[in-house]
This record gives C-alpha cells, structure tokens and sequence, in this order.
C-alpha cells in the first residue's frame, strides 16, 4: 500500500511540475510563427527546486524499496534482474533524480515520471489478488472491473501527459487539460479535429498508443463478460438480492423444472400470511430459458431469487442465509426416473441443513416410505408413495374422493 501510495504522488507531482511550467505558450492553445522543430524542449524543461527536491525524496523512498524487495526476492541471476518491467521502469524514472543531487545543471533534465503510474496499477492488481486471497466477499468481477479501470486510466494518463510533452517542439502547444481532451477524443470517437499534433514523433505516440490499446483492451474486457455471465449463472448472494430484515425462506432442489417451480410459487403465495415472505432458490443447476422466464415474472421478480449453490456446501448456505430463515423446503422435481437416487440426495441436502442450521424447519419432500426413516428430525414429510397409495385406497372405500382432495389441495 504505502509503495501504491509513494507511485501516485510521483505521478501527481509530474502534474504540479507540468502545470507551472509555462516556458513560452499562453494558458490555453498557441500556434506559433516558427514553424522549427525544437528538439531542445523535449529534453529540457522547467522546474523550481521546492518540485525537484520533493520528486527527488519520492523518488528516493521508491527506488530504495523497489531495490529492498528485489535484493529479498534475489535468485542468483542479475540479467533476469535486469529484464524486469518493474526495475526497469524505476531506473528510468527514479535513478536519474538521484544523480541530480550531484550534478545540478542535470536538474532540468526531462524525465518521464509519469510512466509511474504503470507501475502503481502492477501494485494496484497485486493488492486486489491479496485481498481476494483473503476475503471471500470481494468477487473476481469486482477485482477484474478495477483492474480494467486502472489500466483503461493509465493508457488516458500516459497518453495524455505524452502529448503534452512532445507537443513542446511542435508548432500547436497542448496544455495538459487539452491533452486529456485530445486523448479522450482520440479514444472514444476519430475526433473532432479542432485539437492535433503537428509533430511526427507526437503522430507515431498516437498511432502506438492505439496500438497498444486494441492490444490490451480487449482481452481484459472479454474476460470481464466471462466472469459477468458466470455470474449471472450463479445467482447472487441472498444480501445483495433483498434488503436486510426481511423474512425469507430457502427452496432447495437438485433439478429445475419451470412448471414444478411455478406450481409452488402459487401455491405457497395463495396464502395472505405468505406475502411478505421471500424466497430463496437453491439450486445446482443452471437456469433453462423457461425458468428465466418465469423468474422475470413480475409477480416473482421481486420475491424469489435464485442462488446457483449446493445445500451440502456451508458457503453456499451461507450465501443463502440459512440460518436466518424462516424454513426450508427441500424438494424433489417431479420426472425422477431413479427415485431412489433422488431420496439418497435428499437425505443427504436434509443432514446438512440440520448441520449447519438445527433451529430451521424443514418441510421435505421425498418418494419412498423407507427414507422417512433417515429424516425423522425434519417438522413436515411429505411421501410421494404414501400419499398417491392412500387416495388410491380411499378412492376404493368412497370414489372421488382422491379427486376432491385433489382439488382441495391446489388453488387453481
């Protein structure tokens, strides 16, 4: 963090330097008579020794500690030293500041500071990566999604404090501001031409900065949209779905099925007392087009919320809430081929909401009698077998029963 912090203000006083360097040109945009090209502003530049001394000490702090934590991670080669992107950058931008404090006339001497911040966003994507490491909460989105930033901010920097610089032997002066515009421009349209540079080192900057750009970009972006559609595919956690203090229950279920899923939601909604109770679907499997269809219900939208997870991992039950919840239905779908095999993961769902939240109710649902054995903790079981054999026997005693309770059972 403090190296972070030592790269920024380097880059921030580059800022300070550029801006009270008015050697020559009006505040805003000069075109000068002279069309020569003064090679001698681009290696000389203006500065008072408050700036100096403050960049010098900076850049002292930086090369001290970049050349400490080289010397630790030493491995007995110094050509492999030598071509590191990082060492590399500090020398050209840290070491010559240095040599300054020895040689005064070199003080006026250009030096690309701002090529520090290519440095702090290598600082910036390790400290993400460490705080990934060790909190959970903080998604791969959230880390990818500021390292494009960063790195999107450093190609606007670079590009804009480069121009500015170079535009010095040019005939077209940029200040820095005009510069950042210039680049903005550049980036986002093929620009207005009210603002371009005149010189062909300034041209070839631009054309390489492109370059680079389309290089890079693109491939930070596309695994952006990998990791968001990943995302969309696993749900979300229960907290950044429906506010806090809200009483909710989990639904889990191996299988998805829209029509099963439906039939539930309106029967456990039929109920007033259930109105202002959400729901949380659990689920390994992926949603179909039906089931993201269904969840885009506008009378579902804003109730049920589905979480891509496994009841057998406590961070996914964690994610879910369990142990707040009100209940927690664990369901079977309905066109289960190997029944038995469906029980055996139900039994195994049931232990480890017990596990992990004993004081939940639970409501499960299962096909055969000889598994009722294995859950007798769980408030409600309801037997698929039991319950279709004993309307069929009762149908025998008094026909239609089965049909009337049938119908008494669902609310449509």
């Amino acid at each position: 963090m403090f190296n972070f912090v030592i790269k920024v203000l380097s880059c921030v006083l580059y800022c300070v330097r550029v801006v009270h360097d008015t050697t020559g040109e009006d505040a805003e945009y000069v075109r000068l008579a002279n069309t020569t090209i003064k090679y001698d502003a681009l290696y000389w530049v203006e500065t008072n020794d408050l700036i100096w001394t403050i960049q010098t000490v900076v850049a002292a702090i930086s090369i001290a500690e970049t050349v400490l934590v080289f010397y630790i991670g030493y491995k007995g080669s110094i050509l492999r030293l030598l071509m590191n992107m990082h060492f590399l950058l500090e020398l050209i931008t840290s070491a010559p500041l240095i040599v300054t404090i020895f040689v005064p006339a070199w003080r006026r001497l250009y030096l690309p500071i701002f090529l520090n911040c290519w440095l702090a966003n290598g600082i910036l994507e390790n400290m993400l990566h460490d705080l990934h490491r060790s909190q959970v909460s903080h998604s791969a989105l959230f880390r990818q999604m500021i390292a494009l930033l960063s790195t999107l901010f450093c190609f606007i920097f670079t590009g804009a404090c480069g121009m500015e610089h170079l535009q010095r032997a040019g005939s077209r002066h940029f200040d820095l501001f005009n510069s950042f515009y210039f680049i903005m421009v550049t980036f986002s349209t093929v620009g207005y031409g009210d603002f371009y540079p005149d010189f062909w080192v300034s041209r070839l900057f631009v054309v390489i900065l492109i370059v680079m750009v389309l290089a890079l970009l693109p491939s930070k972006i596309e695994a952006l949209g990998q990791t968001w559609l990943e995302r969309e595919k696993s749900g979300m956690n229960y907290t950044k779905g429906f506010g806090k203090g809200e009483t909710h229950v989990v639904v889990t279920i191996t299988h998805l099925e829209a029509d099963f899923i439906e039939d539930f939601l309106t029967e456990f909604y039929a109920h007033p007392k259930h109105a202002g109770i959400l729901i949380v679907l659990l689920s390994p499997s992926e949603l179909d087009n039906r089931m993201k269809l269904l969840l885009k219900i506008p009378l579902w939208a804003h109730r049920v919320l589905y979480i891509r997870g496994s009841a057998l991992k406590d961070e996914d039950l964690e994610r879910a809430l369990m142990a707040k919840a009100k209940a927690c239905f664990i369901l079977s779908a309905r066109h289960v081929r190997k029944k038995n095999e469906s029980d055996e993961q139900t039994i195994l769902r049931s232990w480890a909401v017990k596990d992990f939240a004993p004081h939940v109710p639970q409501f499960v649902q299962v096909f055969r009698p000889e598994t009722k054995l294995h859950i007798e903790h769980a408030e409600i079981i309801i037997c698929e077998d039991e319950f279709k054999y004993s309307l069929l026997a009762n149908n025998c005693i008094c026909p239609g029963i089965s049909t009337y309770i049938t119908l008494l059972m669902h609310t449509s």
